[in-house]
Parts: C-alpha cells; structure tokens; sequence
C-alpha cells in the first residue's frame, strides 16, 4: 500500500526523464500504463489483475510498441500525458525555424497593387462606410475604425475618388467622433500625390464643417508645394490658418518665413511686396540664430526636411532681391548672399573662376 501511494504521488509530478537502452519498452502516453508499470515496478510482477485490467494491459502495450520513443529522446510529461522533444545540448538553441523563416520572406515579392485592384479596394470601403456613417446610420456594427480612414485615403487615384472622401468627412463629425493628426498628415500627402493641393486648402480652411486640424509639419509640407507653383493666393491662405490652428506665427519659423518671402517675390504683386518687406527683418533674425547651416545630404535630408526647405527658399530669395537698393533689398540681398557662401550653398569667387 505505501508503494502504491508513492507511485501515485509521482504520478501526480511533473518532471523529465531520459530513455536509455535498460528503459522497459512498455512506457507510452497513456496514464493507466504509466500506473500499470510503476505499480508493477512497486507490487512485483506476480500482483493479481483481473481479467479485464490484463486485456486492457496486453493491448496497451502492444500499442506501446509502436509510440515508443528511440533512445535519445528526452520525454517531458505530466500525469496525463508525454511530450516527446529531441534533446538539445545546454545552452544552445534551436535556429532552424527562425533562419528558414527570414529566407522565406526575402522571397517574397512585394508588389504594387494595380489601378483595378485599387478602384477595387477603395469602392469596398466606401459601401461598407457609407450605411455607418451620420446622425441615424442604418447599420452599427461593425463600427468603423480610424485606420479605415487610412485605408480610404490610400487608394484614392483620382479627384472624383478624393471628393467622395471629403463629403462623407462631416459625416463622421455628426456621430461625435474626430480626426487625429495622422489623418490629417495622411490627406496632405494623398493631395499633393495627386496634385491637388486646393482640397487640403479647402478642408482645412473649414474647420467647422471638417473638424480636422492642421499640424506645424502638415502646414509645412503643404505650403513648401505650393509657394512657388501656385498663385499667390493659395500661399496667403494657407497663411491665414496659423493664426486659426494655434500655429507658430510665419516670422518665427525659418523655412515657412523664407517660403513666403520667396512667393511674395515671385509674384510681383504690389501687396505681396509689403509682406516681403516686412517679413525680411525677421528672416535676417532667424537665419543669424541658425548660424551656418551646410546643407543636409544623403540620409540627414529626411530627418531635416524644414531646414532643407528653408535653405532652398532663401536660395531663391537671394535670386529675386535686387542687387541694389534699400537695407530691405539689396543690403538684405548681399547679407544673404554671404551667409549661403559661408554655408557652403554657393562656391566663392575664388572657387567659381577656378
């Protein structure tokens, strides 16, 4: 009886065993034989088993015979079943999987998705958002997530498919629910991919109706495309929204400084002139608090994108101002002049007669 009671408290343990060639071969998954063997092991061979616990036992180990572990398999197992692993030396781990996973997915080809395919995708987004979307939606669940959004914006190819999103935008400001600055970042870059800049102006020049904000980063993006392809106008626009979105005023910000005054100057416009001149004072400021600035090369260029714009915006300035004047021209021209050759934006006269 107590070596009985000692098997089953085994039993009842969790722990590893290693098979060598004395290990009887009778030992498999099944707990009636793991408490067969240790009670035979425990009682002696000769113990009394009725007639049906024998069958029972003769046909389980045949059954044994075929699930046996080979020697040099370490079995894992709990009082229900075993777990048999190949052995692995200490210490050392099993790359295999890992290798073979990172050689498949180098395989894989990344490809585009066709027009047909996108026109595909982006009308499957909008019959899903659609019935949920406004004050009474026909259908709400499932709900519509932010990210869908994304989605929409990413397959948009034409202008007609940009308009749809637009109008289904106040849609989403009726249920309660906003817009994040990853929405708006992402609407900026699909118009300026599809060379529509007027819609971002027209969305964010509605906050009441749109209800999405417009970021430092978005503003600038969005008005170094337009400060000198688009009329003038657009630039003033865009400009006006700083004060609305709680923006850095244009005189404080060395590339959206630059960029206006060289939109200003472009357009020859005699208002447009009056906001050069008094803008210029304060691009002299900034530009003497930014010291020499080379210009980004190679991977410095993504991670410096405003200063990258404001050095090519002061390159054009330097190339409207007139070379003769007031301080406000051609002093100002001459000062800007020097601070690019210092920069390393121009070469000197040393080095452009060489």
């Amino acid at each position: 009886m107590m070596a009985s009671s000692l098997a089953r408290r085994a039993l009842q343990s969790t722990y590893t065993c290693r098979l060598g060639t004395n290990t009887p071969r009778h030992i498999h998954t099944s707990f009636s034989t793991q408490e067969s063997w240790f009670g035979k092991l425990f009682r002696g061979s000769n113990a009394t088993e009725s007639p049906e616990t024998s069958k029972l036992s003769e046909q389980e180990q045949e059954k044994s015979k075929l699930q046996t572990p080979t020697q040099g398999t370490e079995l894992k197992y709990t009082t229900s079943e075993f777990v048999a692993e190949p052995a692995q030396p200490a210490g050392v781990e099993s790359t295999t999987a890992s290798s073979a996973t990172l050689q498949a997915r180098k395989k894989i080809k990344r490809t585009r998705l066709t027009p047909a395919r996108k026109q595909r995708r982006f009308d499957e987004h909008i019959s899903f958002m659609e019935p949920r979307l406004g004050r009474n939606p026909s259908i709400h669940r499932p709900l519509i997530r932010k990210t869908t959004w994304i989605r929409v914006l990413g397959h948009c190819q034409t202008e007609e498919q940009l308009k749809k999103v637009m109008e289904m935008i106040p849609l989403w400001r009726d249920m309660g629910h906003d817009f994040d600055t990853t929405f708006s970042h992402a609407f900026i870059r699909r118009c300026l991919y599809l060379k529509k800049p007027g819609f971002a102006l027209e969305l964010f020049g509605n906050f009441g109706k749109y209800n999405v904000p417009l970021t430092q980063t978005g503003a600038r993006e969005l008005l170094n495309t337009i400060y000198y392809t688009q009329p003038i106008d657009s630039v003033i626009v865009l400009t006006s929204l700083f004060n609305v979105y709680k923006l850095q005023p244009v005189a404080e910000d060395l590339s959206c400084c630059a960029m206006v005054i060289a939109a200003c100057l472009k357009s020859q416009n005699k208002d447009a002139q009056v906001i050069a001149d008094a803008l210029l004072p304060h691009l002299k400021t900034l530009v003497k608090r930014q010291g020499e600035a080379p210009l980004p090369k190679g991977d410095e260029v993504g991670q410096n994108l405003p200063l990258v714009w404001g050095i090519r915006a002061v390159g054009r300035i330097d190339e409207l101002l007139p070379t003769k004047g007031s301080d406000n021209e051609g002093g100002m021209r001459r000062w800007l002049h020097s601070w690019r050759v210092k920069s390393g934006h121009v070469p000197t006269v040393a080095e452009a007669t060489v």
